[in-house]
């Protein structure tokens, strides 16, 4: 646009340039050439009538559908539109639309917004969340988010995704910078169960993509899925942030997703980078409830909180870094309910550069129930910080079985940094706190009580034993630290209250007596407190039988 000063100073052949260069870009636009919202105002499903007038309408005067709109929008190519819903879709049941097999498939940046008059509520649900619903009527993914990036997607209830492969949200051909906010994924508008196949899909390349946020508005629900409710394979750079997974709108009710959240590479491409929680400050680090950025991950019925594995195929472990902080697993929001996951609340089998916890106070995850708390085996740089296991804001919990189980078969060789297990909280109720197989690992300044074994190792290391350091174990069933392998250095641990030796160093059965064990030194700095045994402060028993 040309101001008047600089229309009385320029010549008018000049002047007469650039209006005719204005109108060749005009003619050089996409059919849109501004951004539009198209308002869905409608429940079915016919199509644009004329896909590319920038109208949504279908054969029926003044219907847009979501059908419609879809259509429109993939027409104006390179413009940001936005789909709308109508007043009349205030988060009731019947405020679901149905999408068939002929659905189309998002193809241009727009943002999908169910929450556009603001988010709803509903009596039977009882919390605000989407005001528009998304039911497929036939197998298959609902929404198919095609080599495109940018599109959102919010304030959406999407269920019955069926079929192999199918999810509800299926972002496809390295489609970067999703982002959804604010759906109930396998959840429907008035908070009864729509299950899908997968919840939210990351396919390789598709980078970027942020899962939920730290507001409570943006917090997605993921439940009631037959297989993962969020799965990314592949993918770099996801930042999911304050949801809910394994659980219904309130937070504390299970509806179980068959694995809550798995992150892994193909067997080409690595995926890089991506964070699960977030370091949770302020007044939500005050709250015993789980917000700031926290997601619940909980009522994992027989599998998995996090899997970091994946199972097999084209699919390989998570190649990170991967960072997971500041959330509930197999914990309700509320932070005193336990949701058990199934065997493992976190599962990291041969993933690399994986973080969990971190070194601040909002970085801790809480995690109850479940087999294991956290299962480690094989993959270099791992980190187990700061968490708290077996107990929550609100006070003890349900702890797991096992604590924290790590497995260092492949890392014993010279060269290898050892896996750090430290500063970590485990409230135990008998079970194991840390076991750890064959060496390798620095396991320093963490807390563990009422374990029936406080610190297990065991399997002869490959190479390099473990530190065994500054840990404080109380209240032990049987021993505080019980040592059936070569090569560790225990220095400097508090033990006290255990029902049999504080330290016992063993052979297994018929083999030969374990060696180069170093348990205390000639400093007071290298010195173990041991006190109130019911055994031996320290105990070497052979059990080879020779």
């Amino acid at each position: 646009m040309f101001s008047a000063r600089d229309h009385v100073h320029r010549p008018r052949w000049q002047v007469s340039v650039f209006v005719l260069g204005a109108l060749l870009c005009a003619l050089a636009l996409p059919a849109s050439a501004s951004a539009v919202t198209y308002t869905v105002n409608s429940k079915l499903e016919g199509e644009d009538k004329s896909p590319g007038t920038g109208g949504c309408e279908t054969v029926v005067a003044g219907e847009c559908t979501l059908r419609a709109a879809v259509e429109e929008s993939n027409f104006s190519t390179a413009v940001d539109d936005t789909i709308a819903f109508a007043p009349s879709f205030d988060g009731k049941l019947d405020d679901t639309l149905g999408i068939g097999s002929s659905f189309p498939a998002i193809t241009d940046k727009v943002h999908i917004d169910g929450d556009s008059g603001g988010q709803c509520i509903t009596a039977a649900a009882g919390v605000l969340g989407p005001c528009a619903g998304v039911e497929k009527t036939a197998t298959g993914s609902a929404l198919v988010i095609e080599n495109v990036d940018g599109v959102e997607v919010e304030g959406l209830a999407i269920t019955n995704a069926t079929g192999a492969g199918a999810a509800a949200i299926n972002v496809l051909n390295s489609s970067e910078t999703f982002a959804a906010r604010d759906n109930w994924i396998g959840v429907k508008l008035d908070g009864s169960a729509g299950a899908n196949n997968k919840g939210i899909f990351l396919d390789p390349n598709s980078n970027g993509a942020t899962i939920g946020g730290k507001a409570t508005a943006d917090r997605n629900v993921f439940a009631n899925s037959g297989f993962e409710g969020l799965d990314i394979e592949g993918a770099d750079n996801a930042d999911v942030l304050g949801n809910y997974f394994g659980v219904k709108p309130d937070g504390v009710t299970a509806a179980a997703n068959a694995k809550n959240v798995e992150i892994t590479s193909t067997m080409a491409i690595p995926a890089n980078g991506n964070e699960v929680g977030a370091t949770i400050e302020g007044a939500a680090l005050a709250s015993p409830v789980c917000d700031g950025g926290c997601n619940v991950i909980a009522g994992g019925g027989l599998s998995t909180g996090i899997d970091l594995h994946g199972d097999g195929g084209n699919e390989a472990p998570a190649a990170g870094p991967t960072t997971v902080h500041g959330n509930y697993v197999g914990l309700a929001a509320n932070g005193s309910t336990v949701l058990a996951n199934g065997t493992f609340d976190i599962l990291s089998y041969e993933s690399e550069d994986t973080t969990i916890g971190g070194p601040t106070n909002g970085d801790a995850n809480f995690i109850a129930g479940g087999g294991i708390g956290i299962y480690h085996q094989d993959g270099e740089g791992f980190e187990a910080v700061g968490n708290v296991i077996g107990s929550s804001p609100t006070g003890d919990v349900t702890s797991p079985g096992l604590g924290m189980f790590v497995y260092c078969f492949n890392l014993g060789t010279a060269g290898v940094d050892p896996v750090t297990v430290s500063q970590n909280v485990f409230r135990m109720e008998g079970g194991i706190g840390i076991e750890e197989k064959f060496g390798n690992a620095d396991i320093e300044e963490n807390f563990i009580e009422g374990a029936t074994t406080g610190i297990f190792t065991l399997g002869d290391p490959p190479g390099a034993g473990n530190l065994i350091a500054d840990n404080v174990i109380g209240e032990s069933v049987t021993n505080g630290i019980l040592i059936e392998n070569d090569f560790n250095i225990v220095l400097h641990n508090s033990i006290y209250g255990s029902g049999a030796a504080g330290v016992r160093i063993q052979n297994p059965a018929a083999l030969v007596i374990t060696t180069g064990n170093l348990v205390g030194g000639d400093t007071a700095a290298d010195e173990n407190t041991i006190r109130e045994s019911g055994g031996d402060a320290i105990e070497i028993v052979d059990n080879s039988g020779n």
